[in-house]
């Protein structure tokens, strides 16, 4: 009788659940691989990072990589389109050239998928 690998491979135990609290810290550390690591983890791990410490990162982190996580991070607590279209609005007038960027192409998006809809319901049958 041969069992099937799975069944007799020895099971993996848990991962290690994540420390936030050094999580958040790591976010704050000097390295940028560090910080920008750190902010991945907590999205990957739902875990929350204050506004403030967001924001902090987005107005003055030197690395572009991490402005634009932090950017990100801060657009995924925005669950309504309302809050989101004025996160992005907001973020035209970010001190960094790539939230910029980032912002008014995921506005171009919003304003496109909204154009889209409209005409989606004009045309529907009533």
């Amino acid at each position: 009788f041969d069992a099937p690998a799975a069944e007799t491979a020895c099971p993996l135990p848990p991962p290690a659940p994540v420390d936030a609290t050094r999580l958040l810290q790591a976010i704050e550390a000097p390295g940028e691989a560090t910080r920008f690591d750190a902010l991945m983890q907590a999205r990957s791990d739902a875990i929350v990072v204050p506004e403030a410490t967001l924001n902090a990162l987005m107005a003055t982190d030197p690395s572009d990589r991490v402005r634009l996580a932090a950017f990100e991070s801060l657009l995924e607590t925005r669950l309504d389109p309302r809050g989101l279209r004025e996160t992005l609005h907001a973020a035209l007038y970010s001190p960094s050239a790539a939230i910029q960027r980032e912002a008014q192409r995921r506005l171009d998006e919003l304003q496109e998928m909204e154009r889209i809809d409209a005409q989606l319901a004009h045309s529907a049958p009533s």
